[in-house]
């Protein structure tokens, strides 16, 4: 973002047809506590939104939704009502999420792509292929000294 311009991010929680929206401000982390249901699975979205000088907002499109499932609370179960969003500005990178918490940005639970896959595959053959080749070189090379 150029002068008088900023970057903030806007943030759509779904459980069926009920909808969530929190504004994280620009900050690329949101914790959202006591708003949603232990054991509870949830699809989020996620929109920038360019704020201009002197002009209204633009929204850009929304990122495919990721589904979630909230952990279940350790003394009883949370409350859906209410509902409090905190952004700011990074007040909150060294806390732990609690069990009654969800960080939306941030996922332990990171699956490989196939890209990644491809390389650990291709590796793996590569260094075989070479161990073979040594090998078969080593026999090679006592068959003709004798």
């Amino acid at each position: 973002p150029g002068p008088g311009e900023s970057l903030q991010y806007k943030v759509s929680l779904t459980r069926g047809d009920k909808t969530l929206t929190f504004d994280a401000a620009s900050d690329t982390q949101l914790r959202i506590q006591d708003a949603l249901e232990s054991r509870a699975d949830y699809s989020v979205r996620v929109a920038a939104v360019r704020k201009l000088a002197n002009q209204a907002p633009i929204v850009g499109a929304t990122s495919p939704p990721a589904n979630f499932t909230t952990n279940g609370a350790k003394n009883g179960g949370m409350s859906s009502a209410g509902g409090g969003a905190s952004g700011g500005n990074g007040n909150h990178a060294n806390t732990q999420a609690s069990e009654s918490s969800v960080s939306v940005f941030a996922s332990s639970k990171e699956t490989w792509s196939d890209q990644k896959w491809a390389v650990i595959i291709l590796s793996g053959f590569a260094f075989f292929a070479v161990f073979i080749a040594m090998i078969i070189q080593q026999l090679i090379s006592l068959g003709t000294v004798s």
